[in-house]
């Protein structure tokens, strides 16, 4: 087990708002697409919004200290890895609800699996995997296991897998064309979540947001009491000296008497 240096949020700030520019312009960018093409079908979009979102993604980090490796994963699928060049993490993007699925499905032969075998190796080496019934056959040994999946991260991301010291898991949810929650995780090779920050703080409110929050000022304004306030009236010069005269009048008649 290595001594792995494992940042509090798992990602600096700015990179955390780098993914999300990227996750929120793919989605208006994709909308654009759809509009622009004038298909009354939208058969694929899904495709195509990662395609925007990696793009994105790819962009955002140029001139960073991070790496971002394009990963082919058959003819229908490929992805955008980062790996962090002075932590020496590695990143990948999913949706939550596909990441839970795969782990559901014990889909034992995908790539987030392989990744976070990167977490297997070098914090959670006594972490049991999943073996019997696997995607190679019956009864592999861990050495074999081992083998295969160093040689599928060879395939997919190169030198690097030997070189990273952790693999995060950056996991979201949409709702309503809008970002929700965004955090960041470390799994084991089972996808179990051992580490997770939530990253939420860093999602800006959309322009609606926005406007509806200051109808809700505007409204809780309205319904404030009205205060009394009890200005002092200012008395005229006029007033002032009658009233001189008067606490002479006073003072004159004490005097007599």
């Amino acid at each position: 087990m290595l001594n792995v240096n494992i940042p509090e949020k798992l990602l600096d700030e700015k990179y955390i708002k780098l993914i999300i520019k990227a996750i929120n312009d793919s989605r208006g960018q994709l909308h654009e697409h759809l509009l622009n093409r004038g298909f009354k079908t939208n058969n694929g979009r899904y495709q195509d919004r990662w395609n925007y979102l990696f793009d994105d993604v790819e962009q955002n980090f140029k001139n960073t200290g991070f790496k971002c490796y394009i990963v082919n994963r058959g003819p229908l699928w490929s992805f955008v890895a980062l790996f962090d060049i002075n932590s020496k993490t590695v990143y990948i993007i999913f949706r939550k609800s596909t990441f839970l699925n795969i782990n559901k499905n014990k889909e034992l032969n995908h790539y987030a699996r392989m990744f976070n075998s990167i977490n297997l190796r070098n914090i959670y080496p006594k972490e049991p995997i999943a073996v019997q019934g696997s995607f190679l056959e019956k009864n592999i040994t861990l050495s074999s296991l081992y083998s295969y999946i160093n040689k599928q991260l060879d395939d997919m991301i190169g030198e690097i897998q030997r070189d990273a010291n952790l693999c995060v898991n950056v996991l979201f949810e949409e709702n309503n064309n809008r970002l929700t929650s965004i955090s960041g995780n470390i799994a084991s090779y089972n996808l179990e979540i051992k580490k997770s920050c939530n990253w939420n703080e860093f999602i800006a409110p959309t322009i609606e947001e926005i406007i509806d929050t200051e109808g809700i000022i505007e409204n809780n304004e309205d319904k404030l009491p009205p205060i009394d306030l009890k200005i002092r009236k200012r008395k005229s010069k006029d007033e002032k000296k009658d009233g001189i005269v008067d606490e002479k009048g006073k003072n004159n008649k004490k005097g007599k008497n």
